[in-house]
């Protein structure tokens, strides 16, 4: 006989209130709720339950009181959740809301007494119905340790043993924990890779070239390391040294040509003058495009600048400095170890920057707001689009009269300067595209050229525009279940949701088809559970095929097919070597040939009901033998039709030949399902009178698991013998 050493803390106590205490290891759960109410003084008055972290289970009076799965108290020894748990919490009187976290310290081999002990008490007992933690009224007077050991002698309690029932359930949960954390260990690979950062809403912040080195570059690259994740950082006005035009020649060549062309587009220099020369040409003839960089923040940081002293520290917004080193408005020194940086205006920074007061720069900034804005719309509804398209679309939605090339100056200053977006010019036609950042611009115009080069793009009403303010994951009905079938199926952390959702997008919206998607998950040929393997699958198909795509000028491939009559499932979908590959009984549906994941997808999406169930034993029918995550599908299909019996047999086939735990907990989540649907209509009155309604799903005899011994009595086990 052994004891377990417990130390239980009421939560949020400061100075932290606890007992440490050693109590017989198979002592039940009902018998430790009367030692913590004795050890903290309560009256057990309220209601209590236990539960165990992440709300995997809870350990209840009574099976009305759970709200996850449970299993009853007084069933329920102490030592089956201490060898899986580190600590567990018990939580007493919901209104006041009394937490004790119960860690589970270490196993006392030699403890041979059937009574607890407490060992160590920090803190006084607190008074029963006083508010909870934040009422914080104690019992006058010191604990009494001794008082409290001697009522502790006379509470002897009985070894529980753990029921079978029990012991599977707890055992599946703990197997399920374990998948856990090894399917989060696989998504790191995942979730890290490059491109899941790319910002896919067109707002980055990219005022310099992402692979150069030049001087600018790299004042803005020490800049960003010296204000770390401030939003501000110190600087140091110093005494100019610079003109402008030397500013600017600081920036590599890329970017210089990069800003002439966006002020310029294709107007050749007549003159003389220097890439430099001819950008504040243009700045100061038209300050209002310094307001495609620029917003409000950004002009009131400048024009304190005017007013520092020089030589006196001072703080500025840290992205205003990079877009002034990027504009030439000024240049920086970082010295080693400054609690500042040297910032150096250009000389003739005070004349720029009148230039930019008398432009009424309230009002152009928010012009260029709503200019950006409208942009913004049309660029989320297709992604990626060309040039010349979306004038016509912007014209003809917002009527704003603007000429072509001033358009397309200021979509080059939003986009190649201020790095909303991104600017791809097509060799194969000399044709340049607005896309958003993140996509595999190359792929996705390849196969624009193969299918739809002659079509037109989709038109939307201003409404439909209005709406997108947000990127389609966000917006469109096929991708509201993402976070929740990434949570539940592949258990992503919550702190990677965003990055997780972002890449999926990225790799569907550039084309890709099931293989490629799941590669770049890091999960293609992995070993999930079969029921998160299906699940999956089916998320992910009906993002494929519903999901309008650049690559078809902002059609769906279910819409492609509709409009053209040519097979949407041909668009890259599946890879071309699926097509001959035979299906096994573990072949996973993502390897499957490509005309069977089309008739499984189909019977998903185009039936319900029995039609669904029938559809797919068709597909079974057809196939000639029984597939694992087939079955699965046809199953969970009975399951939705409240057929729980049928769908329960079918699942334990699947389990006999593949022990899966995902599988084997559903079957039991079934069944429960349904005792709890029958328990209700006796409880309650039959709703549907007349109405056939299945039994519950109940085992014929014991299952036989593959180890144990054969029940023919050859002596053998069961997977060597009749369970082959």
């Amino acid at each position: 006989m052994s004891g377990i050493v417990l130390k239980i803390t009421i939560e949020d106590t400061h100075p932290p209130v606890w007992r440490r205490l050693v109590v017989p290891e198979n002592m039940s759960f009902y018998d430790l709720h009367r030692v913590i109410q004795l050890v903290f003084g309560w009256e057990d008055m309220h209601m209590h339950i236990f539960e165990a972290p992440q709300n995997r289970f809870e350990i209840v009076v009574n099976s009305k009181d759970a709200y996850t799965e449970f299993f009853m108290e007084k069933k329920l020894p102490v030592s089956a959740v201490a060898e899986h748990e580190n600590w567990i919490r018990y939580v007493y009187d919901m209104g006041d809301d009394w937490r004790h976290k119960v860690v589970f310290e270490k196993v006392l081999q030699d403890y041979e007494k059937d009574f607890a002990t407490l060992m160590k008490a920090k803190g006084n007992n607190f008074v029963e119905d006083s508010g909870g933690i934040w009422g914080e009224e104690q019992v006058s007077g010191s604990y009494d340790a001794v008082s409290v050991n001697a009522q502790l002698e006379q509470m002897h309690f009985a070894d529980i043993r753990l029921a079978e029932k029990d012991r599977k359930k707890l055992e599946q949960i703990y197997v399920m924990q374990q998948m856990d954390k090894e399917i989060k260990e696989m998504l790191k690979h995942a979730v890290s890779r490059p491109a899941y950062y790319n910002e896919i809403v067109p707002e980055n912040r990219n005022y310099i070239s992402k692979q150069s080195d030049s001087q600018a570059d790299m004042e803005i690259f020490a800049w960003r390391q010296f204000c770390g994740e401030d939003e501000k950082g110190a600087i140091c006005k110093m005494a100019p040294r610079k003109m402008s035009r030397e500013i600017l020649a600081r920036l590599s060549d890329e970017e210089l040509q990069n800003l002439e062309y966006a002020l310029y587009i294709d107007e050749e220099n007549v003159t003389d003058q220097s890439k430099e020369e001819r950008i504040l040409n243009m700045f100061q003839k038209h300050p209002e495009y310094y307001f495609c960089v620029l917003n409000e923040t950004d002009m009131q940081e400048i024009e304190k600048v005017q007013l520092f002293e020089y030589n006196q520290k001072n703080e500025m917004n840290a992205e205003t400095v990079e877009k002034g080193i990027a504009l030439g408005l000024w240049h920086m020194q970082i010295p080693e170890k400054t609690q500042a940086s040297y910032l150096f205006p250009a000389i003739d920074f005070e004349q720029r920057l009148e230039n930019l007061q008398n432009a009424d720069w309230k009002n152009q900034i928010m012009n260029m707001q709503d200019f950006s804005d409208k942009l913004r719309k049309i660029l989320l509804a297709y992604a990626v689009i060309e040039q010349n398209v979306f004038y016509d679309i912007f014209e003809k939605q917002w009527n704003m009269k603007i000429g072509k090339q001033e358009f397309l100056r200021l979509v080059y200053l939003n986009g190649l300067i201020a790095g909303k977006y991104e600017i791809h010019a097509w060799q194969s036609t000399g044709e340049r595209f607005i896309c958003v950042p993140g996509l595999d611009v190359d792929a996705i115009l390849s196969q624009r050229m193969l299918y739809a080069a002659d079509l037109s793009y989709k038109q939307f009403t201003k409404k439909e525009l209005l709406k997108y303010s947000q990127p389609l994951y966000e917006l469109e009905p096929q991708w509201e279940g993402v976070e929740k079938i990434a949570r539940s199926f592949l258990w992503v952390p919550q702190e990677a949701m965003e990055a997780f959702i972002v890449a999926c997008y990225q790799d569907i919206c550039s084309g890709n088809g099931i293989h490629a998607v799941l590669e770049h998950m890091g999960i293609y040929e992995t070993d999930l559970p079969l029921l998160h393997s299906c699940g999956l699958w089916k998320i992910l198909m009906r993002f494929i095929m519903e999901t309008r795509l650049p690559m078809l000028n902002g059609y769906s491939r279910l819409e492609y097919q509709n409009m053209t009559g040519e097979d949407a499932f041909s668009m890259g979908v599946f890879q071309k070597d699926q097509l001959e590959d035979d299906v096994e009984t573990e072949t996973p549906l993502y390897a499957m040939p490509g005309s069977v994941q089309e008739m499984i997808y189909h019977a998903l999406s185009d039936h319900r009901g029995a039609d669904q169930i029938q559809t797919l034993e068709q597909v079974t029918r057809k196939l000639k033998i029984h597939n694992n995550e087939l079955d699965v599908l046809t199953a969970m299909a009975c399951a939705e039709n409240e057929k729980y019996t049928k769908a329960c047999n079918i699942l334990d086939d699947v389990a006999d030949r593949t022990e899966d735990p995902s599988v084997i907990s559903t079957i039991d989540i079934l069944s429960e399902q349904a005792e709890r649907i029958l328990e209700n209509n006796a409880y309650f009155g039959e709703p549907f009178m007349g109405i056939q309604k299945e039994m519950p799903y109940q085992r014929e005899a014991p299952k036989v698991g593959r180890n144990d011994p054969c029940p023919c009595g050859s002596g053998k086990k069961y997977k060597k013998c009749c369970g082959k």
